[in-house]
């Protein structure tokens, strides 16, 4: 299933795709390479050594594979707001109140009545900028086995 928003949607409401630099990744193979480094200029017994040398290039295997799968992140591009995710959950009862605050951005209510249990039926994809002010959002019903989205992608401006 795919849930990316479509790439005329995100052109037409002036959003981009930006990729973020894990910078964690760096941090693990800064620290693979100096335990690596320090276990090899370390004389002595090599059965103890060995365990932490797999360590160290486990650290740097993980810091280049986060490298290579790294995140992206959708930003508004009037603003150059980044748009955070979040899902939300909720009862199936309450889907005609869910579609209304949606629509008029009310945002921090939907998020304070979402029921943080995923076994529920209804479930929200909510991109928003941190001002609030520019969203897109999806709504998504369970249907055995899976969450299948209802419509399409939706946006939201302040203002419109």
């Amino acid at each position: 299933m795919n849930t990316e928003p479509d790439k005329s949607f995100l052109k037409e409401h002036n959003i981009s795709t930006r990729r973020i630099f894990p910078y964690s990744s760096l941090v693990c193979i800064a620290a693979g390479a100096i335990l690596f480094a320090t276990q090899i200029m370390l004389s002595g017994n090599d059965d103890k050594r060995m365990p932490l040398l797999l360590i160290a290039f486990l650290l740097v295997v993980i810091g280049v594979v986060k490298i290579f799968l790294g995140g992206r992140r959708y930003v508004y591009n009037k603003s150059n707001e980044i748009m955070n995710e979040e899902v939300l959950y909720f009862e199936q009862t309450q889907k005609d109140v869910v579609e209304n605050r949606l629509q008029n951005g009310e945002f921090a209510h939907l998020r304070n009545s979402a029921i943080n249990n995923f076994n529920l039926s209804l479930m929200v994809e909510l991109y928003t900028t941190k001002s609030g002010s520019v969203a897109m959002y999806r709504i998504y019903k369970y249907i055995p086995y899976e969450f299948e989205p209802i419509g399409e992608m939706q946006f939201y401006q302040k203002g419109e």
